[in-house]
């Protein structure tokens, strides 16, 4: 009996002593699972910090890139108020004392090809007037003018969205027609304006001369809109034209200064405009303004790019019926 009774209690120490055992594995097990969970939980809270701090970052290096290209911008605007400054400027600005940033700047005149026509930035609502320089120093009315004294010289005028999507060119609410006034200056010295008007709808009865349609795609020197164009009229800028049995009178040897063109009818939408100096003429048209591009750079690096078209001034649309005058008024 005292053996049995022996085995029996070593039998037991035995069991004890493998529960002891597993017991310390499922607690390994366990500890590895906490820290496992733990890493995870610890490496994910880590690599959103990093994250937000990488984007944090990011985000105001580009913000600091940006107003230094804003600030470029403006300062290549201010420069090109200086008649000393040059049409194709190019400066770099050190912000570094400021926000640790620079700016390259690049300012170009904004011309035109011979083959090509100048296609307004923006479209036009209806009465909004666009303007266009005929002279090849915009600031020097003295100056020459690129529309030569052939009676043959003249300019296509392109208007209303054409093609697929465009318009429908017999609806009197959203057709546009096209009202163009020419400010020239005659031989003594005076300004002097002459008006063409131009429209296709039938239906309409305000006595305007009628246009043509275009019979393919113009090719302009600003593709922004992506429309083709509904309309086009070839201008004489010198030579007499015949509307009907109306016959407008030209403006001889006289030099034209400039052309406002104002879009009536379209109610509905805003329609694009450009112009070409007439294919065959021999010149183009003279620089509509400038362009300007601003790349702003930070120190590590981080760049952003603008970009502005600054057209010549133009007077708000009233003025087209009140006096033009080189000169003080004189009561």
């Amino acid at each position: 009996l005292p053996e049995m009774i022996k085995k029996f209690l070593l039998s037991l120490k035995k069991k004890k002593s493998l529960m002891k055992i597993r017991q310390k594995g499922q607690i390994l097990i366990i500890f590895l699972l906490i820290l496992v969970v733990g890493l995870a939980l610890v490496l994910s809270v880590a690599s959103r910090s990093i994250t937000d701090i990488r984007l944090t970052t990011t985000s105001d290096e580009s913000n600091r890139a940006y107003f230094a290209a804003e600030a470029g911008i403006e300062e290549a605007l201010k420069r090109l108020q200086d008649p000393a400054t040059p049409d194709n400027l190019e400066a770099e600005l050190d912000f570094t004392s400021i926000n640790q940033t620079t700016a390259k700047i690049k300012a170009s005149p904004l011309t035109t090809l011979i083959t090509e026509a100048y296609e307004f930035p923006s479209l036009v609502a209806k009465d909004e007037v666009v303007q266009l320089s005929l002279l090849r120093d915009f600031n020097d009315d003295l100056g020459p003018s690129p529309v030569a004294a052939s009676p043959s010289d003249s300019i296509d005028i392109y208007w209303g969205r054409g093609g697929p999507g465009g318009i429908i060119r017999d609806d009197i609410n959203t057709t546009p027609a096209i009202l163009i006034t020419i400010l020239y200056k005659d031989a003594v010295g005076d300004f002097k304006l002459q008006k063409y008007a131009f429209d296709n709808v039938v239906g309409r009865s305000n006595g305007f001369c009628h246009s043509s349609i275009p019979t393919g795609s113009v090719d302009t020197n600003v593709h922004t809109n992506g429309f083709d164009f509904a309309f086009m009229i070839t201008l004489p800028i010198r030579d007499d034209a015949t509307c009907g049995p109306t016959t407008i009178t030209g403006m001889g040897s006289n030099k034209p200064i400039l052309a406002r063109i104002r879009l009536l009818y379209n109610d509905a939408e805003a329609a694009p405009v450009a112009v070409q100096a007439t294919p065959g003429n021999g010149w183009n048209l003279p620089n509509q303004g400038s362009e300007v591009e601003s790349t702003g750079t930070t120190t590590s690096g981080v760049t952003r790019k603008l970009k502005v078209t600054q057209q010549y001034p133009a007077l708000p649309s009233i003025f087209d019926y009140v006096l033009f005058s080189g000169g003080d008024l004189i009561k």
